[in-house]
């Protein structure tokens, strides 16, 4: 029984250490020397096997701490960085010569820049490669974007062409000279049409096919003579800025209607119409800024719209300005304007606002802009030689010149990085 029991115990203990050496852990060679030192007992090897599991565990735990502790230190490094660094500096990190051409716009059009002159359209790709080219002859081009989708009109003229990333996909003659045109993100068109004494807004299919849902109004009627107009990326909404004379005085009102299929149970498909408002003001834009909010620009303030009930529009806010207003701009997130100022050193404040209205920063400074646009979460102000970017922190981020004519500038593939656009040369700088 003694030896059965023996070799029970030598076999665990062989065991125990196969388990020891798979786990990772060294076992020291069974050669003994000198004195015949006793054999530890099987409870012994136990507590050494949880021992070594143990200090396995805490040094993988101290491991994975360092590791997390290093990856945020360097992520708040690179937010401080990216938020709190201002440029001095820029790199070239590519550069390609722009087509010649008549004298060219650019906007921005998805991740890329789309170019209209009098002679016709170009979407430029990355490192200024020509994806479509689109001819055509109109004396005075307009564009609106939203999306996968660009429509180009001629002001005081009849042609329309409707794009997407692809090219021209759709085109509408109109009777009437064209006055303002607006398209949502599924590439519905709606344009001002002049009838003379009366207007119209039009609709057209994104192949150009004209759709009965006119709007017909008169400056001498209730409606009035419409300012301007803005769809819904998702089609179901239009918020339109019309001027009226009412007792003979030239007042302002701003109207929604609702083209979805519930919009068709309501007169005239008017879901909303605010008066009083703007009853001692001016506002000459209106926008959709996401389908939920839209942005009405007046000449003393910017009042946000809430579209959650798309039969009930609410006035969220109307931010009020203190002096006039130079500039207005918008994204998607964001809107804001630059205005004047009465008093201290600086010559403007800018304001920015989200889409619900909630302010975002306020920063006055002083430089001779030309044009002001927010492009991701930059507010980017420029003329044709230098430009200025403010971060949603009001960080002024970089202030530079540059030696070539600039029309257009927008982000980069990088956080640091602008793409600047001119009539010879397009150019990606990496700002250092």
């Amino acid at each position: 029984m003694g030896d059965m029991d023996s070799m029970s115990r030598e076999t665990r203990k062989e065991q125990l250490r196969q388990r020891m050496i798979r786990s990772g852990e060294s076992v020291p060679p069974r050669v003994v020397r000198g004195p015949v030192i006793e054999e530890p007992s099987d409870e012994t090897d136990d507590e050494q096997f949880q021992e070594l599991l143990k200090k396995r565990r805490r040094k993988k735990l101290v491991i994975g701490l360092v590791i997390a502790g290093m990856l945020a230190v360097l992520a708040f490094a690179g937010y401080l960085y990216l938020d709190q660094y201002q440029f001095q500096s820029y790199k070239v990190s590519w550069e390609t010569e722009m087509t010649e051409g008549g004298f060219a716009q650019y906007v921005t059009f998805g991740d890329n820049v789309l170019k209209y002159s009098k002679d016709g359209a170009t979407y430029i790709g990355a490192k200024g490669t020509e994806i479509w080219v689109q001819p055509y002859e109109m004396k005075a081009p307009i564009i609106s974007v939203s999306g996968e989708y660009a429509v180009i009109a001629d002001q005081q003229g009849n042609t329309i062409y409707i794009c997407d990333k692809s090219g021209c996909i759709g085109q509408a003659v109109t009777q009437l000279p064209i006055l303002k045109v607006t398209v949502s993100s599924l590439g519905l068109t709606a344009a001002i049409l002049d009838d003379g004494t009366a207007n119209k807004i039009a609709y057209y299919k994104k192949d150009g096919t004209s759709m009965d849902m006119d709007i017909r109004t008169s400056l001498a009627g209730e409606d009035g003579y419409p300012l301007d107009i803005s769809l819904s990326p998702n089609n179901h909404l239009l918020v339109a800025s019309f001027v009226y004379v009412n007792s003979g005085v030239m007042k302002n009102k701003v109207v929604f209607y609702n083209f979805s299929e519930v919009g068709q149970n309501v007169v005239d498909r008017l879901v909303g119409g605010f008066q009083d408002e703007y009853a001692s003001k001016l506002a000459p834009r209106v926008k959709f800024l996401t389908d939920t909010y839209a942005c009405v620009f007046t000449n003393d303030s910017l009042d946000f719209y809430s579209l959650r009930n798309e039969m009930s529009p609410k006035l969220l806010t109307q931010q009020m300005q203190e002096n006039e207003i130079k500039s207005v701009f918008y994204c998607s997130d964001y809107a804001g304007c630059i205005t004047y100022n009465s008093e201290g050193e600086e010559e403007y404040t800018l304001q920015v606002y989200r889409s619900n209205g909630d302010k975002v920063f306020s920063v006055p400074f002083s430089y001779a802009y030309t044009s002001a646009d927010i492009d991701s979460s930059r507010v980017i102000l420029y003329n044709e030689n230098s430009c200025q970017v403010y971060n949603m922190n009001g960080k002024l981020k970089f202030a530079g010149e540059f030696d070539f004519s600039v029309s257009r500038i927008r982000s980069g593939r990088l956080p640091n990085s602008l793409i600047l656009t001119g009539p010879q040369t397009m150019k990606e700088i990496v700002l250092k």
